[in-house]
């Protein structure tokens, strides 16, 4: 099983393309909070598409993907890793590691941002 890590976007509009491909129960998105978290740029690790597998963008994630975030994770090096997003590969995806000692303060500053779902999109 992998480590436990939260995952956000660079935008509230990736985040919600990100939800929609992964949720497949429409009547939940109404019981989804946006909120904005600011994380430094010092805590923040990057990882680009050239060193990631050819198939990194796959429907079906080649298994070398959970096992990057899964030592990064391990590593608590950073408390952020940035990822390009393999829905909108020009856009970034970040993880979150909530064993970071950072992590703590950055979720509690976290603000919630007024937020729905479009009926269209439902």
């Amino acid at each position: 099983m992998g480590t436990a890590m939260v995952y956000t976007s660079e935008a509230a509009s990736l985040t919600m393309l990100e939800t929609l491909v992964h949720l497949h129960a429409a009547n939940l998105l109404d019981s989804f909070t946006l909120l904005s978290v600011d994380v430094p740029d010092e805590l923040i690790q990057r990882i680009e598409k050239q060193v990631l597998p050819e198939n990194w963008a796959a429907s079906e994630a080649p298994s070398v993907l959970a096992e990057i975030g899964d030592q990064w994770a391990k590593s608590t090096e950073a408390v952020a890793l940035r990822i390009p997003s393999a829905l909108s590969p020009m856009e970034y995806n970040y993880l979150l590691n909530p064993a970071h000692p950072e992590y703590p303060k950055i979720a509690r500053d976290a603000v919630t941002v007024n937020f729905r779902f479009d009926e269209r999109l439902k």
